[in-house]
């Protein structure tokens, strides 16, 4: 048996993520004393197993998206740049504006 703590540790997820996939696997942890909650072995292999498989599909899911990614990147980084200087553009201006109605006001 594996307390709540200890199988989120091992497997390296957080409280939240673990909560969700005892959900979505119907897997009810047994109460031990007044706050402790455990699974068993079995249980705990069902969640590791389900986590490798979703490693398997996101890391299959990101090799086929790597190029495309690439590809964007930079067209997605001109954007950026002049973005960027327009912002900083508009920032002046804004400021330029709050200077000027203060101005107007003393």
């Amino acid at each position: 048996m594996l307390t709540l703590n200890e199988t989120r540790t091992q497997l390296r997820v957080g409280r939240r993520r673990l909560m969700n996939l005892l959900d979505e696997l119907q897997i009810e942890p047994i109460q031990i004393h007044a706050r402790r909650q455990e699974i068993s072995e079995e249980q705990f292999d069902q969640l590791q197993r389900h986590l490798q498989g979703d490693v398997v599909s996101a890391s299959v899911q990101s090799s086929s998206t790597t190029s495309t990614s690439d590809s964007t990147s930079s067209s997605t980084t001109s954007t950026s740049d002049s973005t960027s200087s327009s912002t900083s553009d508009q920032t002046a201006g804004t400021t330029g504006r709050i200077f000027e109605g203060r101005d107007q006001r003393a």
